[in-house]
């Protein structure tokens, strides 16, 4: 007896799985040998006990063998498959230590390859040049910063070599030149008689190169740098006569103009004054200025030359901009000579000042004592008596023979 189906779905359906297997398992088996192909290294770490799966640069000998020419083990290098069990560990650091291994390796044969060049001696001059401008930048920089006052090391604390003598604090001398014993100004070679000139003081006790007042204070303000090169940087002589702190101080005599002054022209501040005493003048003197400003704004002077300065109120705001901007200019360059001018009054002010007080500690003329002092004063009166008795006589003698 044939058994017949109830209906051909069912046969269809019995039909299907094989058919499905047919072409499933060879498509499987494909993807998985392609994928064994790719396969770096497998490594199980026992302390996670996990297994990785690698698929980078790094080989092995008991890995699969190479694929050829644009093959899926050249193109498997940028890509990264991790495998995680129970310890759920990664091989991305193991892929980048590789990576950094195989760098280092490149790196070392590029450099092995840059000296067997012929032309290496030719990029070792190059560099070594390139080093000393950046050193030379370097230092312009920390002298132009050091100079408004940052606090960052500079030529001058490299300029005293290791082992050699800084300058030292030293006393000073104060004399008048004259004709009878002139000093020799290490400045100008020469002094003027009845200037007053000072010196450094030597271990000895002795003065060591004279000076003018005003020159030093004059170079002080002006070039501070060639103060102590005067002495060859044997003396530290900005320390020691121009620090209010300091025992040898030239400041102690000035009294209190003088000591404003030198707070003005040392802590900078003489373009802020100047700067605040233009205001107030404007502040005070604005009505007359808008009486002027007016005046002007409706002159026929003005409108008249309407045509040279219409293209300038016309023209765009970038041009605008840099008119602007060269007026500013302008204004700052007479700002600074005004601030110039000022400052050489006041230099020439604390000069004088400086000449006037600092007190001589040689050639100062000693008083004579007392008893010295009425000796020559009767001697004097007595020669004074025999002149006029002299005269005396002479005038009775011409009165007689007159008479005769």
């Amino acid at each position: 007896v044939c058994h017949v189906p109830r209906s051909s779905s069912s046969f269809s359906r019995m039909m299907m799985v094989p058919t499905v297997l047919v072409v499933a398992v060879p498509l499987l088996l494909f993807v998985g040998f392609q994928t064994l192909s790719r396969v770096e290294a497998v490594r199980y770490h026992p302390l996670t006990h996990s297994v990785s799966i690698s698929h980078g640069p790094r080989r092995h000998p008991w890995t699969s063998s190479e694929t050829g020419g644009n093959g899926a083990s050249t193109s498997s290098g940028n890509c990264l498959h991790s495998l995680l069990l129970r310890g759920g560990a990664s091989v991305m650091e193991e892929e980048k230590e590789a990576t950094d291994d195989d760098g280092d390796n490149e790196n070392d044969t590029l450099t092995m390859d840059v000296r067997q060049r012929p032309d290496y001696a030719d990029i070792q001059k190059y560099r070594m040049e390139q080093q000393i401008l950046l050193q030379l930048r370097s230092a312009v920089l920390s002298e132009a910063l050091a100079l408004r006052g940052v606090p960052i090391p500079s030529l001058k604390d490299a300029s005293t070599p290791e082992g050699s003598k800084p300058p030292e604090k030293t006393d000073w001398e104060c004399a008048i030149s004259t004709e009878e014993d002139p000093k020799e100004c290490i400045y100008t070679l020469a002094s003027e008689v009845g200037t007053k000139v000072i010196a450094p003081v030597k271990a000895s006790g002795e003065p060591d190169g004279w000076i003018t007042v005003t020159n030093l204070n004059r170079l002080r303000r002006n070039d501070v740098s060639k103060v102590e090169t005067m002495w060859h940087k044997k003396y530290a002589i900005l320390d020691s006569w121009f620090n209010p702190d300091s025992e040898y101080s030239i400041l102690q005599h000035v009294g209190p103009k003088g000591v404003f002054l030198n707070v003005l022209l040392d802590k900078r501040v003489l373009p802020l004054v100047v700067g605040f005493f233009m205001t107030f003048a404007m502040i005070v003197f604005m009505p007359v200025i808008e009486y002027f400003v007016n005046r002007l704004l409706v002159s026929a002077w003005l409108w008249n030359k309407w045509l040279s300065w219409a293209r300038i109120v016309r023209l765009g705001l970038p041009f605008k901009l840099m008119v602007g901007q060269m007026a500013l200019g302008v204004l700052g360059k007479a700002f600074k000579k005004l601030v110039g001018k000022v400052k050489d009054y006041l230099v020439q002010l604390e000069c004088e000042i400086l000449d006037e007080t600092i007190p001589l500690t040689m050639g100062v003329p000693t008083p004579a004592p007392a008893g010295e002092e009425s000796a020559e004063i009767l001697v004097e009166e007595e020669e004074v008596l025999e002149k006029l008795a002299h005269e005396d006589e002479d005038e009775d003698d011409e009165s007689s023979d007159d008479e005769d």
